[in-house]
């Protein structure tokens, strides 16, 4: 990692470390097109429109894991960084 950070530029680091997150967003929404197509072969609106409906609040969810999940670890390598770590025993 050090090396991505020191040895590359920027813009090339930027897209190395969000790469894993679009690509898992658009894994998201394959998934959700595929789910849709096999619930409209049943042909019940309400089945498709409950699909539908759930998969924003799906991705929401993922977005909101992923902004935790990344702020998080920024938070906590800078403690780490600034030796800032509390012993609990």
């Amino acid at each position: 990692m050090d090396h991505l950070f020191e040895h590359t530029s920027i813009k090339k680091a930027y897209f190395t470390l969000a790469l894993p997150v679009v690509l898992s967003m658009i894994v998201n929404l394959v998934y959700n097109m595929v789910d849709t197509f096999f619930v409209s072969q049943t042909q019940n609106p309400a089945l498709v429109a409950g699909v539908s409906q759930s998969a924003p609040i799906f991705t929401f969810l993922i977005a909101l894991g992923d902004i935790f999940g990344l702020g998080g670890s920024s938070v906590i390598s800078r403690l780490f960084g600034n030796k800032k770590i509390q012993n609990r025993a």
